[in-house]
C-alpha cells in the first residue's frame, strides 16, 4: 500500500504533499495539506540524514529507500536537488520505476515544459497544476503496490 507522495525543492520546502485514504484515491482536500506541518520537516530530516550517512558509508551518494518496521521510504532525488518520495508499507517492493515515471514523465511534461508553472518555487509556494495533480493520481493508485 501507497500512504503518501511527497515533493521537495533544492531549497527543503514541501512543494507538494498528497495523502491516500486506505484502499481508495483520496479525496482533493488532501493535496498539500501537510507542506507545513512537522511532518514534513520530519520527513525530509530523515531523508536528508539517511542520504548523508550513505554518503559517508560508502563511495555512491545514492539513497533509493529505507525501512522501518511499518513503513518504507523510496526516494528519487534530480541533478536539480529536487527529491520525490513515496512513503509504503514495508512489504512493498522497488518503487523506482513509478518514481522515474513521476519525475521524468509528469513533473517535466506538465510543471518544468509549462511556462505557467514556476520551476523554481518560493518558501511557502506549492504545485497546483491540476494536469499534475491527476496525473501522480492517476500514476499511483494504477500501481499494483497502491490497493
Amino acid at each position: 500500500m501507497i500512504y503518501s507522495f511527497w515533493i521537495f525543492d533544492r531549497h527543503c520546502n514541501c512543494i507538494y504533499n498528497r495523502d491516500f485514504a486506505q484502499h481508495k484515491p483520496a479525496s482533493k482536500d488532501t493535496v498539500n495539506r501537510n507542506n507545513d506541518k512537522d511532518e514534513a520537516k520530519l520527513l525530509f530530516g530523515a531523508i536528508f540524514s539517511m542520504s548523508r550517512l550513505s554518503s559517508k558509508l560508502s563511495d555512491e551518494n545514492v539513497l533509493q529507500s529505507f525501512r522501518t518496521g511499518k513503513y518504507k521510504a523510496h526516494l528519487k532525488e534530480t541533478a536539480t536537488g529536487l527529491r520525490f518520495i513515496l512513503i509504503s508499507d514495508s512489504n512493498v517492493g522497488d518503487l523506482s520505476g513509478l518514481l522515474n515515471q513521476l519525475y521524468s514523465d509528469l513533473y517535466l511534461n506538465t510543471i518544468v515544459k509549462n511556462g505557467l508553472s514556476p520551476v523554481d518555487f518560493k518558501e511557502g509556494m506549492v504545485i497546483k497544476n491540476m494536469s499534475f495533480i491527476n496525473g501522480a493520481d492517476e500514476l499511483i493508485t494504477q500501481n499494483g503496490d497502491f490497493i
